[in-house]
């Protein structure tokens, strides 16, 4: 019985070391981190490539603006965008429409992904505004800016009027909740 708590013994001791050899020092966390910062700067970089992949396989006509890449909250693993596509490859001369998506950054790969779950056409509806021209954070919250047609004045290609919207993920839809302030004329979801 004493050999086999002497065993026991010694297990624990061996066990407990490898721990303690485990952690890392204050030193060791603080380059760790800023590894991970650096990794996740380079994953950043690809994202516009990232997104055109996936933009280019449901249509064509693809633009992006890189500012129109967030990260939400701020120091998260999420970002979003918006980017513009005639979905279907249509064709014509306004048949390009807003797209939100999603994307979620890999702790294993250090790369983002989109989430399919909260990306695409089928969940950026038509009363989103056609012509969104930015997406941005504020007072944190996910907003964006866009231009909807004065059907009295405007011509097809070229809506005038502001629309600040507060974007929002419910029931499997992104939704702009809109603001009304001095600017926005018109409103709608």
């Amino acid at each position: 019985m004493k050999i086999m708590s002497f065993g026991i013994g010694i297990l624990t001791a061996f066990i407990t070391m490898n721990a303690a050899a485990e952690i890392m020092t204050e030193e060791q966390e603080k380059a760790y981190e800023q590894q991970q910062k650096q990794r996740k700067k380079e994953a950043f970089v690809k994202v516009p490539d990232v997104i055109a992949s996936y933009a280019n396989s449901i249509g064509c006509i693809f633009n992006l603006n890189p500012e129109n890449i967030v990260e939400f909250p701020e120091g998260g693993d999420k970002l979003f965008a918006v980017f513009s596509i005639d979905v279907g490859c249509s064709g014509g001369s306004n048949m390009s429409r807003p797209v939100f998506v999603e994307l979620e950054l890999s702790n294993a790969s250090m790369q983002y992904y989109i989430n399919f779950e909260h990306s695409g056409p089928s969940q950026t509806p038509m009363s989103i505004p056609q012509t969104v021209e930015k997406i941005y954070v504020k007072d944190e919250k996910l907003w964006y800016s866009a231009l909807e047609h004065d059907w009295n004045k405007d011509g097809i290609c070229c809506p005038s009027v502001p629309v600040t919207a507060e974007l929002k993920f419910e029931n499997g839809m992104w939704v702009g909740v809109p603001v009304v302030f001095p600017g926005n004329k018109k409103t709608r979801n």
